[in-house]
């Protein structure tokens, strides 16, 4: 087949020798001939046209060069938007770090493409087609403009003869026993789209019996655990019981104003609390993510680090290594903040953290914010520096792409352009439980092997030569190490599991933020909140009067109203929400297992509002926001209260309120936490190893021994960079290679 315009083939054999090949240094390998061993920042201009399709019409079908056709692939691609990407990209692969491809244990083995391979390189949005390792420009043999991308994603899984016969009245695609089926990836890296399948039969990678590591559960804190790893060239195998590409299919994932409509699919694990007596007896909603990415799939992707003295606060309870001061260099480490390089934050990361556009911001965040200085708060420009400050009211920055305005995820951030490091990424597995062993001449255990149900739900088990990493998150990790028998052995008892490590910390100490929704009508008219950067712009960080620490009231300005089910309430709704949160709160509850079956969801009790101080909290957050809501700057939009409503007046009424509807601000911590072994709650050592068991550790947001003041995955994210720091030192030590020291570039 020819290919056209100023694209080379693209040869099939290529894509294994790519794969297995050694990096060229100072030498970008491209499909395309203008961009081979291009080292300049300048990007080169495409402007194709959908040659091949006109001819394919023009002649009525396909007729030569396709018997040989084993791969079909379409792809939604999104260009690169800065001007040094060229230079990134070769700096990348000259480290041996990057390449242009992928793979996906699991899911027929199938082929991931960069953007040098699709070529793209300016701010627009193309379609292209690869057939037999040609590529071509079809953007215009779509059913909508590029920039509608969500019905198009919506066509993920179906049949592609189907589609374009339905809209080009022919069949243009080939018919030799191959059946070709749509489906997209948004973002850094492409995976097979139209993905050609002979006679319906796929192939799958083969997952080695043992390797360096296993990581468990592929959220925040695994993907990037397991890059470090991976990039520190270690065999890493990546467990996650959800699926693989279901964030690239779903186009509710990297919509930010689609938030909440993922809630009610698979793409959640669908816990609820168990009742919470002080909450009206309520079962409330325990939002965590499944599939790869975890939680950064649905989050209301906030950037938010919490208070310095919060970590300050763990390094004092025992959890040495983990002050403020010492944590900033991990903070700094993952993120490419927009702002740019400074003391408080780093450039060059795999994390995008971008400001608001001045002119995406709604008319009631510009109120809040005015209506927060009016009423005696200071402006913030940055909450999130762990040098300054942190009360005061500041427009966010978001985990949202600046140049396409998507969700970053962490399976975007972590898991992509993979196949020249050894990831191993293992999707549909469910971890069963981790096998321990005893040496003679120690009680002390060891983490040898992780069970797991394969897609399939064949029973698997992998040996791990280095460590086993358990990143589940707070409610996976400790329901995993409960069903391995290490728990609270009374509890284990009552579950008919044998126990192997009575650790009386795992599953206790649940810390969650309470919140509540203030509601107001607008009389904003015109206003689509589709059209505008993220749903939640605004945040106040503020004290309650008796409060002398770190600010514990935080209120969040969306500029919806939305319903319980985080949809708009009603349907592009005028009204907004302010949503005051206990952000430093007392209670504390317990995670627990059903039974002794992995597929059981566990008990979650939060014990939500058991301890006064917090719902006082949130009365006083109350107040709070009728004060901003009341001043000027509000007076040419604000509406009648519609939540809890004028008539409630009183603390007494207010409290009332409060307990019948109270929610979550989905940030729960602390089930496995950090601490001595003195103390006789804690799970992991100032290390992250498992009290009582060698070759285990937890990294993730169950470790946090107390819960930080603000949205939590930033705080994730540096548990999860020194967690990585630790865990190559420690392999490294072993092999000898102490002298060898640990090269955070080389991991990023």
């Amino acid at each position: 087949m020819m290919a056209f315009g100023r694209l080379r083939p693209i040869n099939p054999a290529q894509f294994t020798r790519l794969r297995v090949g050694k990096t060229r240094a100072r030498t970008r390998v491209s499909p395309h001939r203008h961009l081979a061993t291009s080292t300049s920042t300048s990007r080169p201009k495409l402007n194709l046209k959908p040659r091949l399709l006109r001819q394919i019409e023009a002649k009525g079908g396909l007729k030569c060069g396709l018997f040989g056709a084993t791969a079909l692939l379409f792809a939604w691609g999104t260009y690169a938007s800065s001007g040094a990407w060229a230079a990134q990209e070769e700096t990348k692969d000259s480290k041996g770090l990057e390449e242009r491809g992928g793979k996906v244990a699991g899911s027929g083995g199938q082929r991931m493409f960069s953007r040098e391979e699709i070529g793209r390189h300016d701010t627009e949005e193309s379609c292209w087609i690869v057939i037999d390792g040609d590529v071509y420009d079809v953007t215009e043999w779509l059913p909508l403009h590029p920039g509608n991308k969500g019905p198009i994603l919506d066509m993920a899984g179906k049949d592609a003869s189907v589609i374009f016969h339905h809209l080009h009245g022919k069949d243009i695609l080939p018919k030799f026993g191959h059946k070709y089926k749509i489906g997209c990836v948004i973002g850094g890296s492409m995976v097979p789209a139209l993905a050609a399948q002979s006679k319906g039969k796929t192939t799958t990678q083969q997952t080695p019996k043992i390797v360096d590591f296993i990581v468990i559960g592929a959220g925040s804190a695994g993907c990037l655990v397991a890059r470090r790893l991976a990039s520190a060239g270690y065999q890493t195998l990546l467990l996650e019981a959800g699926d693989a590409l279901k964030e690239d299919l779903n186009s509710n994932v990297h919509d930010p104003m689609k938030y909440g409509a993922s809630f009610a699919t698979t793409l959640n694990w669908g816990y609820a609390t168990v009742e919470q007596k002080e909450c009206g007896s309520r079962h409330i909603r325990c939002t965590r993510g499944r599939g790869m990415g975890g939680t950064s799939l649905l989050n209301g992707m906030l950037f938010n680090r919490g208070a310095r003295e919060i970590y300050d606060e763990w390094a004092m309870r025992g959890a040495y290594g983990w002050s403020g001061s010492e944590l900033l260099k991990y903070f700094k480490r993952y993120e490419d903040n927009s702002r740019g390089e400074s003391k408080a934050h780093g450039t060059g990361g795999r994390v995008r953290v971008s400001d608001i556009p001045k002119d995406q911001l709604s008319p009631i965040a510009v109120a809040f914010h005015k209506g927060c200085v009016e009423a005696g708060f200071r402006a913030n420009p940055d909450q999130n520096s762990l040098i300054g400050p942190q009360d005061g009211v500041q427009i966010y920055q978001c985990y949202i792409r600046d140049d396409n305005g998507h969700r970053v995820t962490a399976s975007r951030a972590f898991l992509t352009n993979v196949s020249k490091i050894p990831l191993i990424l293992q999707a549909g597995s469910l971890v069963t439980g981790i096998d321990l062993s005893t040496c003679d001449d120690s009680h002390t255990k060891t983490a040898t092997k992780v069970r797991y149900l394969d897609q399939t739900g064949v029973p698997q088990t992998v040996e791990a030569k280095h460590e086993i990493v358990l990143s589940a998150g707070v409610i996976g990790s400790p329901q995993i190490l409960m069903l391995s028998g290490i728990g609270p052995s009374e509890h284990l008892s009552d579950v008919a599991i044998p126990t192997q490590v009575d650790l009386k910390g795992v599953g206790s100490n649940l810390v969650d933020h309470p919140r509540v929704a203030v509601k107001w009508a607008s009389t904003l008219k015109g206003l689509n909140p589709m059209n505008l950067f993220s749903h939640v712009e605004a945040n106040l960080y503020a004290k309650s009067w008796w409060n002398n620490g770190p600010p514990d009231i935080q209120i969040q300005q969306d500029h919806v109203r939305t319903n319980a089910d985080l949809l708009l309430d009603p349907p592009l709704s005028t009204g907004f929400n302010l949503k005051p949160h206990c952000v430093v709160p007392y209670s504390k509850g317990t995670v627990r297992l059903r039974s002794s079956d992995p597929k059981d969801k566990p008990l979650i009790d939060p014990k939500y509002l058991s301890d006064p101080r917090d719902l006082e909290c949130i009365v006083e957050g109350i107040k709070i926001c009728r004060k901003v809501v009341s001043t000027k700057a509000f007076d040419a939009i604000r509406g009648p209260e519609l939540q809890p409503g004028e008539q409630i007046k009183t603390d007494s009424q207010l409290r009332s309120w409060v307990r019948e509807n109270v929610d979550t601000g989905y940030h729960p911590v602390g089930t496995c936490k950090i601490g001595s072994e003195f103390d006789p709650m804690s799970v992991v050592d100032p290390q992250l190893k498992l009290h009582g068991v060698n070759r285990l550790r937890v990294i993730d947001a169950s470790v946090m021994p107390i819960i930080p003041n603000g949205n939590t995955q930033a705080g994730t994210f540096a548990v999860a960079e020194k967690g990585s720091e630790m865990l190559i030192e420690a392999a490294m030590a072993r092999e000898k290679k102490a002298s060898k020291s640990y090269n955070p570039n080389f991991a990023n």
